[in-house]
């Protein structure tokens, strides 16, 4: 069962990864792998905090050696 904190708003997503509101819209409507969020009404948006950490760990880069040499 889905608990209420489980469940962030766009603005919510915006301050913990650091970027505007826009641009959280923006990852929403990505065609390449877009941000899973849920419209719950025509004006309401919620990302659902797992979801958020799965597609974060999605976009994650590996480190190479020579960026390890920075």
């Amino acid at each position: 069962m889905n608990r209420r904190d489980d469940w962030m708003t766009v603005g919510e997503v915006a301050q913990e990864l650091k970027i505007p509101p826009a641009r959280v819209y923006r990852l929403i409507r990505d065609t390449e792998g877009p941000l899973p969020a849920h419209r719950i009404t025509p004006r309401t948006i919620r990302i659902n905090r797992d979801e958020l950490r799965a597609w974060l760990d999605t976009r994650k880069t590996p480190r190479t050696e020579a960026d390890s040499m920075l």
